[in-house]
């Protein structure tokens, strides 16, 4: 019989082992792990993630060999990472929930060179919606969310026979409530013990399956929780906020403190799979706009000479037919940085210029201005977004569009694309419109065969001339636990 503190011992042994691991392996995921609030539990065989973000370790700690224990790690601090054990609390299906959100997580794993034997992966995704009815190639599953899959294995008429097992994700333990009348509870520290009782009739099924002992009819569960690592004071705030809503929002906001230093440290290491750290930057770095629809329709003009045939590969979706070869287009990207563009505002621009620099298959030019033109930078791959583009933007004076405008107008070319962001508030398109700043707008429209954009996140200046395409964009604050991290 193990007692509690060989228990706790073996665990503090076994979380030095895994940053040893992480910092060899992926280091860009350390930061992260160092986050999350981690306890030992005797009564779980497994390891779980609560719907409060913590990663719980059952006794296979004390049995299994590291390179197991190491994978399964990984897999909960993805979760984590991925906001599934909160995005899965409105999900009626537990079972199904954990399966979906396995996909990509596993996905993830594997982009970051990590082996997942035994998973629940794109291709046992394709096999599961086929046997349903569904035919949907693995490829295609790889860009789906968790509730995506969700949805479609629901629709496949799960679950029922057959269904892959999953550890349990959001584990509702009401540890960290908050008191009456207060906020939440401090983050327990490491060698804190927390007593948990769970009563009957709100003890999840997934959470039965992976207990050492079956509960009895009409009893309660009592858990108790011997904590070897506190985790961020700001990670347990947020997940213990009372309000679904602003616990969205505060858990992004924690989320995009968290990329920061993994973007960081994974400079300085000088590692880090890119396929991993695209899904790692889409925490950060969420468009709002469809821009694969709207490149088709802005590009119209010459968007049939934009796609040839590719007659030595197969269509991704009907592979009796070719599939179709991109040409790529310069899009001008110009980005208001001005005075009155705040820390969401800019975010939101590199965020919706992440988005077209994944579609649009060409090059990017990024310019930012405010009453001057500042480094114009070339983006050809996603990833420069965060990595260069983003610790580059200058600013901060007043709001004069002109000067980037003739200074655009020079090296503009006919089929080119121009994006300008701003939150609409330009002094020589306001009140007193300069004509000089209009005239070349103008220009602008006369030139490409494209038309061009105006993305604004408060208003259309009066002075804008009619053929400029507009949309409104609102800075990137979560709606709904769908529309808050893509998986």
């Amino acid at each position: 019989m193990v007692t509690p503190a060989e228990f706790v011992k073996a665990a503090e042994e076994f979380l030095e082992k895994v940053k040893i691991a992480l910092t060899l392996r992926a280091p860009f995921l350390l930061p992260l792990f160092r986050r999350i609030p981690v306890a030992v539990c005797p009564q779980l065989r497994t390891m779980a993630v609560t719907d409060t973000g913590i990663l719980l370790i059952g006794l296979e700690i004390l049995y299994k060999s590291f390179g197991e224990l190491f994978e399964d790690v990984n897999h909960e601090l993805v979760h984590v990472i991925l906001g599934h054990h909160i995005r899965g609390k409105t999900k009626k299906h537990e079972g199904v929930w954990n399966v979906a959100a396995d996909c990509p997580d596993n996905e993830f794993l594997k982009a970051c060179g990590f082996r997942v034997k035994n998973a629940v992966t794109a291709e046992t995704i394709s096999r599961l919606l086929k046997e349903g009815g569904i035919d949907i190639p693995p490829d295609e599953i790889r860009k789906y969310s968790a509730e995506t899959i969700y949805r479609l294995l629901l629709r496949a008429g799960y679950p029922k026979k057959g269904m892959p097992c999953a550890k349990p994700v959001g584990v509702p333990i009401p540890i960290g409530a908050p008191e009456k009348g207060g906020g939440a509870r401090q983050c327990p520290g490491a060698g804190q013990h927390v007593s948990v009782t769970i009563e009957p009739g709100q003890i999840p099924c997934t959470l039965e399956d992976a207990l050492t002992e079956k509960p009895k009819s009409g009893q309660p569960v009592h858990l108790d929780l011997w904590f070897v690592q506190g985790g961020d004071p700001k990670f347990w705030e947020a997940m213990n906020e009372r309000d679904e809503r602003e616990r969205f929002k505060k858990f992004q906001e924690w989320a995009r403190r968290a990329m920061d230093e993994v973007m960081a440290f994974a400079r300085r290491a000088g590692t880090g799979p890119l396929g991993a750290l695209r899904m790692l930057m889409e925490l950060v770095l969420k468009p709002k706009l469809s821009w694969a629809d709207k490149l088709a329709g802005l590009v119209s003009h010459h968007f049939g000479s934009m796609r040839t045939v590719n007659p030595y590969k197969p269509h991704r979706r009907y592979p009796h037919f070719p599939a179709y070869r991109r040409r790529g287009i310069k899009v001008w990207a110009l980005v208001d940085t001005s005075g009155s563009i705040g820390e969401k505002e800019l975010l939101q621009a590199l965020s919706e210029i992440y988005g077209i620099a994944s579609e649009c298959g060409g090059t990017i030019i990024v310019v930012p201005w405010d009453a001057d033109v500042y480094e114009a930078m070339e983006v050809t791959d996603p990833e420069q977004v965060a990595f260069e583009v983003a610790k580059k933007m200058k600013g901060g004076g007043g709001t004069v569009i002109k000067p980037v405008l003739k200074w655009l107008v020079e090296r503009l070319g006919e089929t080119d694309l121009v994006v300008i962001f701003t939150d609409g508030f330009i002094f020589d398109l306001d009140d007193k419109p300069d004509p000089e700043t209009v005239s070349l707008l103008k220009r602008i429209l006369g030139t490409c065969t494209n038309s061009p954009v105006f993305v604004t996140w408060e208003k259309k200046p009066k002075a804008l001339p009619n053929g400029f395409v507009v949309y409104h964009v609102g800075v990137n604050v979560p709606e709904s636990p769908e529309a808050l991290v893509p998986a």
